[in-house]
């Protein structure tokens, strides 16, 4: 079941609640049956309400522009790899791409001599292909792979996103 409440009446609600929403737009908030907060402008859930983000919804293709056909290739080997995970929906933004289920377990960047892709581990790995790793907390860590071809997605890449998966999907 879906209810909605203004956000004068949510504020009273839940504490934690912003009251800066998008500014110029009937503030209104979305919560779903599984607690979900549905933003009114561009429709995407997130696990918390008001939660920042930005309603810039672009086209796929958009981030293809003037690359390589193997960044578009490893991608969409991606995308079919992770499906074999589990369900995902894909948010395609202006600064990245999104894989989500509950919540947003691998960001992918495509640049023009690889597909970036970032995700959540719970410890800190070093090991190639990892090329950045940053902490975040005590227990939360976002390391960064560059796939430059389609075969470097491999059992060790889909290994570490079915960790973040589970990570981020038992919160």
């Amino acid at each position: 079941m879906t209810f909605w409440l203004l956000v004068s009446e949510y504020n009273e609600f839940s504490q934690n609640a912003s009251s800066k929403l998008h500014s110029g737009f009937k503030k209104i908030l979305q919560l779903n049956s599984s607690g979900m907060w549905t933003c009114a402008i561009c429709k995407r859930n997130f696990r918390n309400a008001n939660q920042w983000h930005s309603c810039k919804i672009v086209e796929p293709v958009d981030h293809f522009k003037n690359k390589p056909p193997i960044i578009k290739t490893t991608f969409n080997k991606l995308i079919t790899r992770v499906n074999k995970i589990t369900p995902v929906t894909v948010h395609v933004l202006k600064s990245a791409i999104y894989l989500k289920t509950s919540s947003t377990f691998v960001e992918i960047k495509p640049k023009r001599e690889y597909l970036l892709i970032a995700f959540y581990l719970n410890k800190e790995v070093k090991d190639l292909p990892i090329s950045k790793v940053i902490r975040l907390s005590k227990n939360r860590f976002v390391h960064e792979i560059h796939l430059q071809d389609p075969s470097d997605i491999n059992k060790q890449v889909i290994d570490f996103l079915k960790e973040s998966y589970k990570l981020l999907s038992k919160q």
